[in-house]
């Protein structure tokens, strides 16, 4: 590995470290402890920021969102998995279980910063963040955020908080039969688990 290369894998590393500041560091960490923390830019407390554990097979297993002083918390499952904290437009912060409380400074993703979407029913940005283009609900399928053309729904009325079997294997593109469970959030119960994504609602879906 030569110098250069090794220079900017330390100084990338630096910058993860000043990104995560663990506040109440502990030995240990056991499942069903309550992991806190703050998150924040330059301007100060972050709301609606996803905070995430993911297992070993990459599964989101708890999650949370910040309150509007960019206040979280969340109940750990395994103090083997990964916290991330994510929010459109700001680099993604990837961290282990090392501590209960957590100081979290977002950096602006340069390639990809925050962008306001301009839609009909749109004046400025809203306090939750920018809001969706299309007025169709967040698609959830086992704990998974999924994306579906807008053909998926013709006939379907959006609106809808009961869905049948059939119109639910047609908008997630699985068969019916394979459908366990679902449920629809709406408003700020969507908004508070799922971030503004799903500012129009979501439909969560569980297979067999």
């Amino acid at each position: 590995m030569s110098y250069s290369l090794f220079s900017m894998i330390c100084s990338f590393a630096s910058a993860q470290e000043k990104t995560v500041t663990v506040v109440a560091a502990q030995d240990t960490i056991k499942a069903g402890d309550m992991i806190r923390g703050t998150v924040s830019d330059s301007e100060g407390p972050m709301m609606l920021v996803n905070v995430i554990e993911r297992d070993s097979a990459n599964r989101i297993v708890a999650n949370s969102v910040t309150d509007k002083e960019g206040n979280f918390s969340i109940r750990l499952v395994n103090p083997a998995d990964r916290l991330q904290i994510i929010y459109p437009g700001y680099e993604m912060v990837d961290t282990v279980i090392s501590g209960t409380y957590y100081k979290i400074k977002m950096k602006v993703d340069e390639y990809f910063p925050p962008v306001v979407i301009e839609a009909e029913r749109i004046d400025e940005m809203t306090m939750y963040g920018p809001i969706p283009l299309k007025s169709k609900p967040l698609l959830v399928l086992n704990g998974q955020t999924i994306t579906r053309r807008d053909v998926a729904w013709i006939g379907i009325d959006d609106k809808k908080t009961e869905y049948s079997k059939r119109e639910l294997a047609r908008i997630f593109g699985i068969r019916a039969r394979k459908i366990k469970d679902y449920r629809v959030l709406i408003g700020k119960p969507a908004v508070t688990k799922w971030g503004t994504a799903a500012w129009f609602g979501a439909i969560e879906v569980e297979t067999r």
